[in-house]
């Protein structure tokens, strides 16, 4: 389909920092069944922060996401 999860807004680096993402596959032989992205971050200091991640195809720009997400973050 051409959609993949990306971030909405740039991470604050003076809280958060991406370790990796990782995909995995389906468990179902289904064609287009969708799988499952993780993604790992490394907490730098205490803090509030967010991260934003939109749902969209990377080519179509100045095209709304079809899906976006925000989690609110607190480290301690």
């Amino acid at each position: 389909t051409g959609y993949s999860w990306e971030f909405g807004t740039p991470l604050d680096a003076g809280f958060l920092t991406l370790v990796k993402t990782d995909y995995r596959n389906p468990v179902t032989p289904l064609a287009g069944a969708g799988g499952t992205q993780v993604w790992i971050f490394h907490a730098i200091q205490p803090g509030s922060t967010s991260i934003r991640l939109e749902y969209k195809r990377l080519w179509e720009v100045n095209v709304a996401p079809i899906q976006a997400v925000q989690f609110d973050i607190t480290i301690q």
